[in-house]
């Protein structure tokens, strides 16, 4: 191969003498340019067709039925240009993995299979002095392939491009270091290996390039291929095309398998439905649309095509392996701003954020994180509810409600009318204006006025808690046990003869009225007709518990226990007399009598006791009659009188007053002679 440095083409004149080279020269030329475009417009590999077709041939290998193996008719383009075209169906044979053979090694192992160029001299002169001074007399060169089965993916070595006198490197293997940085002047060839301003060799018998088309299952000891249709598309190169701009006249510009039904299956969910009669087309950097893009089905972004995968969604993406992103918003200026990206599932918990980036596009702020599982979190990335906030709520902030229903506002269930949750009455006026509502059944049960009132039943409590009743009794608390069975309700429109509105605590399921507060102060208790102030219907009234009771300076009366000594236990009876004269009265009426109550018996303040009279004047004043043990006391004679020994004497009433009992004798004391004896 010498340093080419022009390109030559013959130039034919009349008179002209021609001779094979001349001939050979023009061959050149033309096989040359189009091998420079072979490699300039387009990319070496696989043209068409080449595939690896399997027939079952009733064998059976190591793993399952054993197949034949063809070729099919193609062409392909090696790194040199050179077109290598396959006309025929051609099996594969085993004297091209006869290298590889070993009987002790059973089972099936993976080759890989290449074609390269090849090309062989045809019809030989006849003359003999003709083949003995011209080595290469042939009338004819046939182009031809050759196929080549290594055990490894690199494959047999390429002979190295030449390019300005210079073979180039080889390329470097994917994994391996790169290649250091080329010095100032030095030719910068693509990566690829297509390079249409190469040196191409004089002789084409004399490089060599191995394009792969397929991969096999061979079986070394026996010799069978199996049937792995799989390997039979992996690993093959094809050819491609080199542009900076590609112009439609049409308008339009379509990019088909060519082996694709016309028109494509309409059916996505079906197997291959995503892919079927597709191309996968790879963009290795960015692609700017100016205007609409557009996808007719489905769009998978970062993804592997994948045949077998019928559950592609209209657009599918795969996040990024370095932060798991998949989608970033950025300003008008370009800069990242907010970032939608996966939490990987050996985080815990994982899900999706939608949040915050700084300027280099990296997600840090979770504003809100939908977990796997449901749980949502606004704020948080750890949700333990479905809806986990980490900050404030609002709520109807263009202050829609009204207070006439529960919309807008939280609320629960499925109903399409919402009918149990809070609401807010932010429109002002009506009912709760700026306060809450807590509905069920559509109806608001509880509501809390903006100044802190609460109202069960009722929206304008004017205490700070207020119940309206409901029913008939207008119920309004119960009591319940541990158990949860109602013991005790309160209720203020008790019915029954004679009762009046007031407040009954009733022993659920046994009585109402254990206690009564009537309207007006009367008290009852047992009673819903209290008569008094303090009425109690049945049992007894216990006081007790203390003996020293508190008796302040306001008037009145008071029961107490065990005031008098704090040991004796006695019942007190206490009267406040104020500006009075003190004492206790006990009276008695008979029923339904328009009579005042009469007068039974009287203790003064002055400690005086009178029975029958209203004023006693003495420590103990009866009128009427008086027994002691059965006996009663009357006015008798005289019996004795020690002073003058009369024994018979008719006393007066002051001497009545005065007699005292000595001695086992009645007898009187002061100046007047008169006793009282009981018989």
């Amino acid at each position: 191969m010498t340093n080419i440095t022009d390109i030559e083409r013959l130039n034919y004149y009349e008179g002209e003498f021609l001779g094979a080279t001349d001939f050979q020269a023009e061959q050149e030329y033309h096989r040359d340019m189009r091998r420079r475009h072979n490699v300039g417009q387009h990319t070496w590999g696989i043209v068409s067709g080449l595939d690896l077709v399997l027939i079952p041939n009733g064998l059976t290998a190591a793993n399952g039925p054993a197949v034949d193996i063809y070729v099919q008719p193609g062409m392909a383009i090696d790194g040199f240009g050179r077109e290598i075209v396959v006309l025929n169906k051609t099996q594969l044979t085993q004297d091209l993995f006869a290298p590889y053979a070993n009987v002790s090694i059973p089972g099936s192992q993976t080759m890989y299979l290449w074609i390269s160029y090849a090309q062989l001299m045809l019809q030989p002169p006849t003359d003999a002095c003709t083949r003995i001074n011209q080595p290469n007399a042939f009338g004819r060169f046939q182009e031809a392939f050759a196929l080549t089965a290594t055990k490894d993916a690199t494959g047999p070595t390429n002979d190295l491009i030449v390019v300005d006198g210079k073979s180039l490197p080889a390329p470097v293997a994917p994994g391996s270091p790169a290649p250091p940085p080329p010095l100032p002047g030095d030719i910068v060839v693509p990566n690829d290996d297509s390079i249409p301003y190469q040196e191409f060799a004089t002789d084409d018998s004399n490089v060599n390039w191995y394009i792969p088309i397929g991969q096999v299952s061979w079986d070394p000891s026996t010799g069978l291929f199996e049937n792995r249709a799989d390997l039979a598309v992996n690993g093959r190169q094809y050819a491609g095309n080199v542009t900076a701009e590609v112009l439609s006249p049409s308008s339009s510009l379509t990019i088909q398998n060519r082996f694709a039904p016309n028109p494509l299956p309409n059916s996505p969910t079906a197997t291959n439905g995503q892919f079927y009669g597709g191309v996968a087309v790879e963009v290795v950097g960015s692609l700017q649309v100016d205007r609409l893009l557009e996808a007719r089905l489905n769009v998978l972004i970062d993804g592997t095509a994948d045949p077998a995968n019928n559950k592609l969604s209209p657009l599918t993406i795969n996040a990024s392996s370095a932060d798991q992103s998949l989608v970033q918003f950025r300003d008008a200026s370009g800069t990242p701003k907010w970032s939608i990206w996966e939490t990987p599932p050996a985080t815990n918990p994982p899900g999706l954020n939608f949040g915050e980036t700084d300027n280099s596009g990296k997600p840090t702020t979770t504003d809100l994180f939908l977990q796997k599982g449901g749980n949502v979190g606004i704020g948080t990335s750890n949700p333990t509810q479905n809806l986990s906030i980490n900050g404030g709520l609002n709520i109807d902030s263009a202050k829609q409600n009204n207070g006439s229903s529960l919309n807008p506002g939280l609320s629960f269930g499925s109903n399409a009318t919402p009918t149990e949750g809070i609401a807010s009455n932010q429109a002002g006026g009506a009912k709760t204006p700026s306060g809450l509502d807590f509905y069920t059944s559509g109806a608001a049960r509880l509501s809390i006025t903006s100044d802190g009132k609460a109202g069960v039943g009722t929206a304008s409590p004017r205490n700070p808690l207020g119940i309206r009743g409901t029913s008939t009794w207008e119920e309004l608390m119960s009591f319940e046990d541990a158990s949860g069975i109602t013991k005790w309700h309160l209720n203020h429109n008790p019915q029954g003869p004679n009762v009046q509105r007031g407040l009954n605590f009733s022993e659920t399921g046994v009585s109402d009225f254990r206690l009564f507060l009537q309207t007006g102060g009367n008290v009852g208790v047992g009673t819903g007709t209290p008569m008094a102030s303090l009425d109690v219907a049945s049992g007894l009234l216990h006081v007790g518990g203390t003996t020293t009771p508190v008796v302040n300076k306001q008037q009145g009366a008071y029961l107490g226990w065990n005031a008098l000594t704090g040991g004796t236990g006695e019942t007190d009876f206490i009267n406040n007399q104020g500006l009075g004269a003190g004492g206790f009265a006990f009276m008695n009426i008979a029923p339904n009598s328009p009579n005042p109550p009469s007068t039974l018996m009287v203790i003064t303040g002055s400690g005086n006791v009178g029975i029958g009279t209203p004023m006693p004047t003495a420590q103990l004043e009866v009128t009427g009659t008086v027994k002691f043990q059965g006996k009663s006391l009357v006015q008798i004679h005289r019996l004795y009188k020690s002073s003058t020994g009369d024994h018979f004497y008719t006393p007066s009433a002051s001497e009545a007053a005065n007699a005292v009992a000595n001695d086992g004798y009645v007898e009187e004391t002061g100046p007047t002679t008169s006793f009282f004896a009981f018989v």
